[in-house]
């Protein structure tokens, strides 16, 4: 991104992008979130012809105000990680968004508990470092509130000891969804 961060630019002289629906396999217009497939127009040692790149992103034809002409690529999340709550579509990202504004929480260590295809109600267990002075249930309550009124989602969220989900990885390596459909 440039230092508008208003999406990445892309090179349309050595690519051609496409945003295709997940389902159909259409091309979709700008501005519509679907899978981004790119064909790369000047490899000619190993060509990528539509490739699948299994990110969901929408694109930006409009000039940049950084004074660039080229498309912009804005990107939502990885296919395999949104997730399907209360009729709307997230991703971890988002949810991330949310919890970070939570003093307490604004480390990001959490998990979305997916414990069905469709969710009607996201399940967040999140990381927190108890002091004498905590107030879990207070703490639960804040989260699930922010998070409901960033994403317009029920939320309810399960405190888990700071240093138990850090043993899952570093920080931006600890599962962001635990699958519990499989």
């Amino acid at each position: 991104e440039c230092s508008e961060h208003d999406g990445m630019h892309a090179c349309d002289d050595l690519f051609l992008i496409e945003i295709v629906d997940p389902k159909t396999k259409e091309v979709l217009p700008p501005g519509a979130e679907g899978v981004l497939v790119l064909t790369a127009l000047a490899d000619e040692a190993v060509p990528a012809i539509r490739w699948w790149s299994e990110d969901i992103c929408y694109l930006n034809p409009e000039p940049c105000r950084c004074g660039r002409t080229t498309t912009r690529i804005r990107y939502r999340g990885r296919q395999i990680y949104q997730l399907q709550i209360a009729g709307r579509l997230l991703f971890p990202s988002q949810i991330a968004g949310s919890v970070e504004q939570i003093p307490e929480a604004s480390h990001g260590i959490f998990q979305v508990i997916k414990y069905a295809a469709e969710m009607p109600v996201l399940r967040l267990r999140v990381g927190y470092q108890p002091t004498p002075a905590s107030d879990e249930a207070g703490l639960c309550a804040r989260i699930a509130a922010q998070t409901e009124k960033d994403l317009q989602v029920r939320t309810e969220v399960e405190l888990v000891l700071l240093e138990q989900l850090t043993t899952l990885g570093p920080p931006h390596k600890i599962p962001r969804v635990v699958d519990l459909t499989k």
